[in-house]
């Protein structure tokens, strides 16, 4: 047994133990795929916030692949938890996959825009900002849009309004080809990792790095987009 001592316990050859480091922030989860994902997630959205509330998160991410249809359910479970909820959807069409996560009640209203824009049958774009003129102009091209070409045209809205994560480095360089030079406060801010910084860099695009996504690991830390982190779960 070891001996006491005033400045704490001590091994039998009287030196002091080291002390152990505090215990790391548990990791957010950002892609996160419930049952309103088809053919994708399991569980329901309570689900999750009760096994996050067992993990002892403080926040959760939502982000159902081309759907929203989860998040009364999710809010409503997170409000009763005590766990902050992050609002986001997965799209993915022929330009990547991006996972773009609501900053405002403007950003949330431009997911909301966008799949109201999926809808449309004649009009074959994964994300857009639902405004007709947009929605003719592609229409008149005979050629469908995709989701970077309709980012880079609401620039607005992604920039103040939005994260914008993916792990398709070409849709990466593409996104960053277009970056404003307006800072915004980074996602670890929404994930309370640290406070605004107004004069800091553009922080609103992110390489989105995943277990499952190891094999392009060194082609997203070629681009220099910083990344996110994140585990994808959907069981």
């Amino acid at each position: 047994m070891p001996a006491l001592a005033p400045g704490g316990p001590v091994s039998p050859s009287g030196k002091p133990f080291p002390k152990k480091n505090p215990a790391p922030a548990p990791l957010v989860p950002l892609l996160v795929q419930s049952c309103y994902s088809f053919l994708r997630g399991v569980p329901r959205p309570k689900d999750f916030v009760d096994a996050a509330k067992k993990a002892g998160l403080s926040r959760l991410a939502l982000t159902d692949r081309n759907s929203m249809h989860g998040l009364p359910a999710f809010a409503e479970a997170c409000s009763k938890a005590g766990i902050k909820p992050i609002a986001g959807v997965e799209f993915a069409d022929s330009s990547g996959r991006l996972a773009l996560i609501a900053r405002t009640g403007r950003g949330f209203s431009f997911l909301t825009q966008t799949l109201t824009a999926l809808a449309n049958p004649g009009f074959s774009v994964a994300v857009s900002g639902a405004l007709a003129s947009h929605r003719d102009k592609a229409k008149g091209k005979g050629d469908p849009a995709d989701i970077i070409d309709t980012l880079r045209e609401f620039r607005a809205e992604y920039t103040r309004d939005l994260f914008v994560l993916s792990d398709d480095p070409k849709a990466l360089n593409r996104l960053q080809a277009s970056s404003p030079q307006t800072p915004v406060p980074p996602l670890e801010y929404l994930l309370g990792e640290s406070s605004p910084n107004p004069d800091g860099p553009d922080s609103w695009l992110y390489c989105l790095v995943t277990p499952c996504n190891k094999a392009r690991w060194a082609a997203l830390a070629a681009t220099g987009i910083p990344p996110a982190a994140s585990p994808e779960i959907r069981f």
